[in-house]
Parts: structure tokens; sequence; C-alpha cells
């Protein structure tokens, strides 16, 4: 049997979860689930689009980039994701002076879901809808490996125990 010193291993435990933790960072950025533009031509616009999600989760809705042309104005943007029957988030602004984004956070499971926006405008306005995954976070990954190498410490002094 070819013993190896507790500090080597602590070392291997080390390196391993800042590698680990390096390129869970680096791929933590997800890509778009869904992206939309959308136009209203005064006074009020609905528009309901279909997307799919192919991975169970956790999901952030964003409006964004809510734009309006000389003259105009938003006066409401409502703005939801749902199943044919159940709505599973939702945001509201109000007012000509409303924020450039407004976002909530759902969870889904792999099928079809649709993106709705209710908005009123006084002349040409236009909106953005994104649809993200939110990506686990990297200290799960190095919590695991961690609890993995103090198991296997603790193995190793009971053997020699």
């Amino acid at each position: 049997m070819i013993r190896i010193p507790l500090f080597s291993i602590e070392k291997i435990i080390i390196c391993g979860c800042l590698l680990f933790g390096v390129s869970t960072l680096s791929s933590a950025a997800s890509l778009p689930v869904f992206e939309q533009v959308g136009a209203i031509i005064g006074p009020a616009s609905s528009e309901s689009t279909p997307f799919t999600i192919a991975a169970s989760g956790s999901y952030l809705a964003r409006i964004t980039d809510l734009t309006f042309f000389p003259g105009s104005s938003f006066n409401t943007v409502a703005f939801g994701v749902s199943t044919s029957s159940l709505l599973l988030g939702s945001t509201f602004l109000v007012g000509p002076s409303t924020n450039d984004f407004a976002s909530f956070i759902f969870s889904a499971t792999p099928g079809k879901y649709f993106s709705s926006v209710l908005a009123t405008c006084d002349g040409i306005c236009s909106y953005g809808v994104n649809i993200t995954a939110i990506p686990i976070p990297p200290a799960i990954g190095l919590f695991s490996l961690g609890l993995a190498g103090l198991v296997l410490i603790s193995r190793r002094r009971q053997k020699s125990l």
C-alpha cells in the first residue's frame, strides 16, 4: 500500500476546488432561453409569444429596453410568463417615467410557455424581453468537493488508527 502524506491530499483538494470554481464561474453566464423585441404603435397593444424551455430550473424573466420615440411615452407595461393555464410570474410598470427594466424569477420544467406583454403608449414605443436560466451557484460544487475531501481525510485517519 502506498501512503500519501496528508498535506498532499489537502493540496489536491484545494487545487481541485480552485480549478472547479474557476471553470464553473466562467460558464456561469448562461445564454438566453428566449429573446424578443416588440413595438407598440399607440394607444394599446398586447402580444403573447410561445417559447420552449428544455431543462428544469429557475429562470430570470426581464422586460428591458423600454424606449419611446420623440413625442411618445409609455403609460403602463405589464409583462408575464405563463403556461397555457397558469401564470408563473409577472411585473407591472406604470407611468411615463417607467424604469428601463423590470424582472421576476420563476421555476419551470421542460415544456411550452408563453411570454405576454400588454402595454399602453402615447405614440410609438418599443421593448425587449429576455428570459435566461439561472445557473447553479459555483459554491454548491465547491462545497461538494470539499465535503468529499473531508470524508477522504477521515477515512484515512480511521485506517491509520
